[in-house]
């Protein structure tokens, strides 16, 4: 429904004086990207390196989210597994400070 509700939108800017045919959403479409490519000049290069760019960048991010729970996973189980029930709160602080302060060592000597 919402592709149908988009291609009318899409048909209203693209064909405003309205017809009395159907129009495909095929049609409106084709339509809709040549208008835009008339009315962009960009080189249809920098669009596809803007997209590859954005693609890589979307990955890095994920990668880095990826990793951030690997480490947060790593950290609990390392705290479940090495430390006796009663002495989990205690070790899972410093724990985590030793890990903050190697996340803050790194951000020192690699960051900008």
């Amino acid at each position: 429904m919402g592709v149908y509700c988009t291609a009318l939108v899409l048909a209203a800017l693209v064909y405003p004086v309205t017809t009395s045919r159907d129009i495909s959403l095929i049609e409106v479409l084709r339509a809709a990207i040549r208008q835009f490519l008339r009315r962009d000049k960009t080189p249809v290069i920098i669009l596809v390196l803007a997209a590859l760019v954005g693609t890589l960048v979307g990955l890095v991010g994920v990668a880095f989210e990826k990793g951030v729970s690997a480490l947060q996973a790593l950290r609990l189980e390392m705290v479940t597994q090495w430390a006796p029930a009663e002495w989990r709160w205690s070790l899972a602080f410093p724990l985590s400070g030793l890990m903050a302060a190697g996340g803050y060592y790194l951000v020192r000597c690699f960051a900008p």
